[in-house]
């Protein structure tokens, strides 16, 4: 039994490798499936229609034949609308007030009621959005429908309904899916969380020079688990990378090497506790926030508008979304990538700092032993 446990003992830091190497990329394939689908189609949908003419009937109909609307029921009771966000079956509805046909064929204003779930902060100002253009187009269509039904030609029709023109092209993400930008950053950034706490369980004080190498050992592992994610994202589920390679291998490797500096350093910090430094390194998901990739800089403080440049993921993350959506040269990186090399290097400074630091304190506690003992 204790050769067992010295054996554990001597290779506790298997499990943390094995879970940064492994982990991100099986979470990769099991997100995969889900983020896949665009979130703004078939959004499930209730119509409460309290206006039973045939003019609501066809508008209906054109609710249900557009792929942005999924009617999981029609009916006239206000009530199972709230019973069907209450019990998260929908996630937009549509109430028709009783003389809407009316109003519409009289020329006064006929409006519907659109609710959407909130509760879903991630989604509701998108589908939102989504929900609004298609309602628009299908208000157009359907306007222009009527008008043709009252003897207009279809031209006079448009130019009456719809004189002015216009399209919405969206750059780098035509699908508007918001897996694009969101599924590489949660998956990278627990790659770093990862590679930080392997790092944090580094408990080496003879030779900075072994220090540095574990640490390489570390970030290349990094660097596999990173890739691998990105891999499994492109190959399987057919997320976009347009931009050079090289580039991102570049960022990646860096990035890792930095993020495992900073975990060892987190070791020194609290005397070789590896569940203390572990439990720091949860400050590195902090940085995706900070670096703007789930809120946007232009809306944070002025002084956050500052701090995310020091942000490693403002130099890692926000480009490699950027390189996956629209094409980038190496060149047009390499700000970044000397960016995160100059971080690398501020990361030794500090460790090498602290551990001879540690060195010359545990030397001088070791002489003063010695002292008190010969005494």
């Amino acid at each position: 039994m204790s050769d067992w446990m010295k054996k554990i003992r001597k290779h506790y830091i298997t499990i943390p490798l094995l879970i940064l190497l492994i982990l991100p990329t099986v979470l990769s394939l099991i997100l995969g499936p889900e983020f896949i689908h665009l979130p703004f189609q078939r959004v499930p949908t209730v119509i409460v229609n309290h206006d039973h003419s045939e003019t609501v009937q066809g508008l209906i109909e054109m609710l249900a034949d557009n792929r942005t609307f999924d009617i999981i029921s029609c009916t006239d009771q206000d009530d199972d609308l709230k019973d069907a966000f209450y019990y998260n079956k929908a996630l937009a509805g549509i109430i028709i007030p009783e003389h809407f046909s009316e109003d519409l064929l009289n020329g006064r204003e006929a409006k519907i009621m659109i609710f959407n779930d909130g509760a879903l902060s991630t989604v509701a100002s998108g589908m939102r959005g989504t929900i609004s253009e298609t309602l628009g187009t299908i208000k157009s269509g359907y306007l222009m429908k009527l008008a043709e039904g009252q003897g207009m030609s279809p031209q006079a029709a448009k130019n009456v309904i719809a004189p002015m023109g216009y399209s919405i092209q969206t750059i780098s993400n035509p699908s508007k899916n918001v897996a694009y930008m969101m599924m590489e950053g949660i998956l990278l950034t627990m790659v770093q969380i990862c590679v930080g706490c392997a790092g944090a369980c580094v408990c080496e004080r003879k030779s900075f020079k072994t220090m540095m190498k574990k640490n390489l050992v570390i970030a290349l592992l990094g660097c596999i688990s990173s890739l691998g994610c990105i891999w499994t994202q492109t190959v399987f589920y057919g997320f976009p990378y347009k931009s050079s390679p090289m580039a991102g291998i570049l960022m990646t490797f860096f990035t890792c090497f930095g993020i495992g500096l900073f975990g060892m350093l987190q070791n020194l910090g609290t005397g070789g506790n590896c569940d203390e430094a572990v439990q720091k390194c949860s400050m590195i998901s902090m940085t995706m926030l900070l670096a703007g990739y789930t809120f946007p800089i232009i809306s944070m403080p002025w002084p956050f508008k500052y701090v995310t440049w020091f942000m490693p993921n403002t130099h890692f993350i926000m480009p490699m979304r950027d390189m996956a959506l629209s094409y980038r040269s190496f060149w047009e990186e390499a700000h970044h990538i000397v960016w995160l090399i100059g971080f690398c290097l501020v990361m030794a400074a500090a460790l090498a700092k602290k551990f001879y630091s540690t060195k010359r304190q545990e030397t001088a506690e070791q002489t003063v032993d010695l002292e008190v003992a010969k005494v």
